[in-house]
C-alpha cells in the first residue's frame, strides 16, 4: 500500500479553492494537512507549484484562516474584512483580540494601508490617493516610475511612493 505524500491529496481542492477566490477554505485545507501531516516548507513548495500560487499565499491563508477559526469569525465576517486585512492581523505582534474588537478594528482602519500604519503606532500619517487612468495612462506613469528609481518586480513595481515623491519634488 502507498502513501499519499503531504498536500498532494489537497491539490486539486487547493486549486479550485484558489481560483474561486476562497481563501478560507484554501487555509482550512493547507491548515489541514500542515496539522495532520506535519507538512513543512518543502512540501508547501511542491503545492505551490501544483496550484500555481506563491509560498507567501499559502502561507497568509494558513495563517489568517487559524486567526478566523480562533477568534470564530464566519465567512461573512472574513468577507467583509477582506482577506488582505486579515492576513496583516494575522501577522501582528500584539495580544488576542476578540470577534468583535476585530471586526471594529478592521472596519475602522478602511485600506490595509492604514491597518499597517495603525499596527506599527502611526495611525493618522498615512494617506492614500487613488488614480483612475486608463491603459495608456498606466503604461506612462510606469515608466516615469521607473525612471525616478522604482524597479519592477513580476508584474508590479516596488518603490512606487518614493518614485513618486521624487517626480514630485523635481517638478517643484
Amino acid at each position: 500500500m502507498t502513501t499519499i505524500p503531504p498536500l498532494v491529496s489537497v491539490a486539486e481542492k487547493a486549486r479550485k479553492a484558489l481560483a474561486a477566490k476562497d481563501q478560507l477554505e484554501l487555509g482550512r485545507l493547507i491548515v489541514r494537512e500542515i496539522d495532520s501531516h506535519g507538512a513543512g516548507t518543502a512540501d508547501l513548495v511542491k503545492l505551490t507549484r501544483r496550484i500555481g500560487c506563491s509560498l507567501r499565499t499559502i502561507r497568509y491563508a494558513a495563517a489568517a484562516y487559524r486567526l478566523a477559526r480562533r477568534v470564530g469569525l464566519s465567512a461573512q465576517n472574513v468577507s467583509d474584512i477582506g482577506w488582505t486585512k486579515l492576513a496583516v492581523m494575522a501577522a501582528a505582534p500584539g495580544g488576542a483580540m476578540t470577534k468583535d474588537e476585530l471586526v471594529k478594528y478592521c472596519a475602522k482602519h478602511r485600506s490595509v494601508a492604514q491597518l499597517r500604519a495603525a499596527l506599527t503606532g502611526k495611525a493618522g500619517a498615512v494617506r492614500t490617493v487613488v488614480f483612475t487612468l486608463n491603459k495608456r495612462q498606466r503604461a506612462d506613469l510606469d515608466v516615469a516610475l521607473v525612471r525616478f528609481g522604482a524597479r519592477r518586480h513580476g508584474r508590479s513595481i516596488l518603490g512606487k511612493e518614493l518614485a513618486l515623491m521624487k517626480m514630485v519634488s523635481k517638478s517643484a
